[in-house]
């Protein structure tokens, strides 16, 4: 097995996954001003104030959801990669995990612009947090590739925040399929660049 295959559980409780996944359903399905607890609540199968219970406002609750998004993102991640052949069908998987599919999502829910605003607003303090977390999946990802890596004079750490800040710089619910395939592109490119090893050297197995 590829030594980035590991055993990833989400950070969340189980009741607050529950409740956060649910969140994540109806945010996708009337969009982030228009989803209330009620809705979440129902969804969830669970009572109005057991939300509150497990998130007592609403900025806890968008940050459990955004939590449980990036963290299910990684562990799906984590999942497809068990099956891939080589480096670069692990690093197609990862861009398709947090690019394509991501803008996809973004362009089936309503007013995603609100999301966005939001998540540089109101979440703004908890979105630091959840980031050091995105940092830590993504430098395990690139960690087989450490020696490769050192020929740049990187190191995973290095990789997965200029990744990460690339990622977080796209307004994904502006852009257009072509100009997020164009970007897809050029990060595995230059992903694939400096992850591979010196000539006849094979990569990690």
């Amino acid at each position: 097995m590829h030594p980035i295959i590991k055993d990833r559980v989400l950070g969340l409780e189980e009741r607050e996954a529950q409740i956060a996944a649910a969140g994540f359903r109806v945010v996708s399905r009337y969009g982030i001003r228009r989803a209330s607890v009620n809705d979440v609540a129902e969804e969830a199968g669970v009572s109005r104030q057991t939300v509150y219970n497990v998130f007592p406002n609403r900025s806890a609750l968008l940050a459990g959801i955004v939590r449980y998004h990036y963290e299910r993102q990684w562990e799906i991640i984590w999942q497809e990669c068990a099956s891939a052949s080589d480096r670069r069908e692990r690093i197609e998987i990862a861009m398709r995990k947090l690019v394509l599919e991501p803008w996809e999502d973004l362009q089936a829910m309503p007013h995603a612009d609100e999301l966005e605003l939001e998540l540089t607003t109101s979440v703004r303090k908890e979105m630091r947090v959840i980031y050091d977390d995105v940092i830590e999946s993504m430098s395990a990802f690139f960690e087989p590739y450490e020696k490769a890596l050192s020929q740049h004079r990187l190191t995973p750490c290095d990789l997965a925040h200029m990744v990460q800040a690339s990622l977080a710089g796209l307004k994904l619910s502006s852009l257009d399929r072509e100009r997020v395939e164009s970007f897809t592109r050029s990060m595995l490119a230059c992903i694939l660049c400096v992850t591979a090893m010196p000539h006849g050297q094979a990569d990690p197995a």
